[in-house]
């Protein structure tokens, strides 16, 4: 048995080392693989050796000094036990893993830091309960998805609590942080970069504006374009709560109230820094949100345009190459199990490549495009 699948091994070989792991995440350890080992030594015409990864790497280097490079993931899985179907599996929860592990890593630190940096405690027994509980969805299985729903639902809590605790955490220090600031502005926000290089942005925030026209103006006094991209009247709710704790000082009563989303051009942030944006009440430098009609949307990188059934045709401009009908939605049966994919030996199999028609329409101010594709699929 070892001399045979060592020899398919041996056959793909480039050299004469040949690495064979044993022992797996469901079984003991072989305590007699010494004496196997010694009998396969007696019987066969290999040599076989306990090892480590690291010996086995200065063999092989020993051996040969050249070899082909390959790049990208090892997931083609031909000769390897790698599960391409468990990508799709719960695949809610790994898409909360890597927001949360982003945004521990690229957001959570470099705003502690900072914070940090400004004389505020650095709190490193909350940050370690956060990766331990991140850690313990890191278990095989774990991520895997392949559990119960009741194992899965821990998982799912664990990722829950780690989430509004890093939330909570990075909102707390951004506000210890902005209250240092000192500006004669009536209202202001503070614009985060986390990232180690000086960017330029369209950022996205939500605030509450009124009727009278504003300018935003960043921290040296240039005037940045901005777009309401939504809004929500909330005038009788805002309104109701007005307290007035010093009746002798006037105090401006907005005639109308909106709750909206503003996308914002953010001109040179500082790397690992921050910025204040003012709201000065003069003229306008909205850029209106309008929409348009086609369906195309482009910028200096892509150009996207969509198709009658709503798949996408994807011009990249800095090579010339057109990838055509993206994003089709499929949907047929599985006959596999957790693991692995099987298809059934009776399929019903649909695909929006069959749709005669989808529902575009596009959005456009100076800041963004947006297009907007709506399909029905009887599944």
């Amino acid at each position: 048995f070892l001399s045979e699948k060592i020899g398919a091994l041996q056959a793909k070989a480039t050299t004469k080392n040949v690495y064979f792991p044993n022992g797996f995440d469901q079984a003991p350890i072989r305590k007699n693989l010494p004496d196997l080992l010694e009998k396969a030594n007696e019987l066969d015409e290999h040599h076989y050796e306990i090892s480590s990864l690291e010996d086995y790497i200065a063999a092989v280097k020993k051996e040969r000094t050249s070899f082909e490079t390959l790049h990208g993931e090892l997931i083609h899985a031909k000769h390897m036990r790698i599960h391409k179907s468990i990508f799709s599996t719960r695949a809610d929860l790994k898409i909360l893993n890597n927001q949360i592990e982003n945004y521990l890593v690229n957001v959570m630190e470099p705003i502690l830091t900072i914070s940090y940096s400004l004389g505020h405690d650095y709190p490193h027994d909350t940050v370690r309960d956060i990766w331990y509980l991140m850690f313990e969805n890191a278990a095989h299985d774990s991520i895997g998805g392949c559990n119960s729903d009741t194992t899965n639902q821990d998982v799912f809590f664990r990722y829950k609590q780690a989430k509004e605790i890093v939330e909570n955490l990075v909102d707390l220090h951004m506000r210890l942080i902005t209250i240092r600031l000192q500006t004669e502005q009536e209202i202001t926000f503070t614009v985060f970069n986390t990232l180690p290089s000086k960017r330029s942005e369209v950022i996205e925030v939500e605030t509450f504006i009124t009727e009278r026209p504003f300018t935003l103006k960043d921290a040296n006094g240039r005037t940045l374009q901005y777009t309401v991209k939504s809004k929500t009247d909330v005038t009788d709710y805002v309104l109701a709560q007005q307290i007035s704790l010093n009746p002798s000082k006037e105090v401006y009563m907005p005639k109308q109230v909106w709750k909206a989303v503003l996308l914002i051009e953010a001109l040179d942030l500082p790397s690992v820094g921050y910025t204040q944006v003012s709201m000065v009440f003069d003229e306008s430098s909205e850029s209106a949100w309008e929409q348009t009609e086609g369906r195309v949307i482009e910028n200096m990188y892509y150009r996207i345009a969509a198709n009658d059934n709503g798949s996408l045709d994807i011009t990249d401009k800095q090579t010339g190459r057109t990838f055509s009908e993206q994003m089709i939605f499929e949907d047929n049966g599985d006959d596999g199990d957790s693991y692995n994919y099987s298809p059934p030996r009776e399929d019903l199999y649909v695909s929006s490549k069959d749709l005669s028609s989808a529902d575009i329409s596009v959005a456009k101010s100076g800041l963004q495009q947006e297009l907007t594709i709506k399909l029905q699929l009887t599944v």
